[in-house]
């Protein structure tokens, strides 16, 4: 069967996304590469493996990256948008590193019920880590106005510990193409200081919309995705008005 432009140029994508993720090894091919990339492929979701498109919850290799990340950073507290698979891998993982049963492992989740069935997942496990439901409400983006988590005063003070996350993971909310941008800046004013983040889902267009619009926001550094899974978005947050 003979292959089509578009098959062509989807393939060469995602080669070209493979091929330089190995060359990079462990760091992130650069947002600008992945953006080019992205446009070569054509097709919506180009650079999203076809298997992804079932699901976007983290698999296998994306919870084994996440893990992994978290062992070499040992953070005390990890700020987490969209429970589920990932909060248990995180309270595990943390709980092993820092050989201790406090929290490390603050969640926000859109949907109230997934919210209790993800702290019941947790008891049965004996892990702890804290799963907040929030609210959606409409937040400002640069396209116009979007639904996204109500983090407001009250609910972040009451959240998060004196000296603020010093990890952020974002796999939430689920929405339209802008749903996560307000997160980040959302979030930047209770951070203490440069705090690594992660976004899932950076092989999807919505994502990686949302990256390069993060990229343009004082304090806000993207490194670039790690292809792997669904992708993970990596940068660093600080807050307002820091050098």
């Amino acid at each position: 069967m003979a292959i089509g432009v578009a098959d062509l140029r989807v393939g060469t994508a995602r080669a070209g996304c493979r091929m330089l993720s190995l060359l990079l090894g462990r760091r992130p091919v650069p947002l600008r590469a992945m953006l080019a990339l992205r446009r070569l492929g054509g097709r919506r979701d180009a650079l999203l493996p076809a298997w992804a498109s079932e699901t976007m919850a983290l698999g296998p290799a994306g919870l084994d990256f996440l893990g992994k990340c978290l062992r070499r950073s040992a953070p005390s507290t990890v700020l987490e948008f969209g429970s589920g698979d990932s909060t248990i891998q995180m309270a595990r993982v943390l709980a092993d590193v820092r050989g201790d049963e406090d929290v490390h492992v603050l969640s926000v989740e859109q949907d109230a019920g997934f919210a209790d069935g993800c702290r019941a997942r947790l008891a049965a496990a004996g892990l702890n880590a804290v799963v907040a439901h929030c609210e959606l409400v409409n937040q400002p983006t640069p396209d116009g106005e979007t639904l996204s988590y109500d983090l407001d005063e009250e609910f972040m003070t009451t959240l998060l510990p004196a000296g603020g996350p010093d990890m952020l993971v974002i796999d939430g909310p689920s929405g339209d193409r802008r749903v996560r941008y307000p997160v980040l800046p959302l979030v930047q004013p209770y951070l203490a200081g440069e705090t690594p983040f992660l976004l899932h889902d950076g092989l999807r267009d919505y994502e990686l919309g949302v990256a390069a619009l993060w990229r343009r926001l004082p304090g806000v550094s993207v490194e670039g995705v790690h292809v792997l899974d669904e992708g993970f978005v990596a940068g660093t947050a600080k807050p307002p008005g820091s050098n």
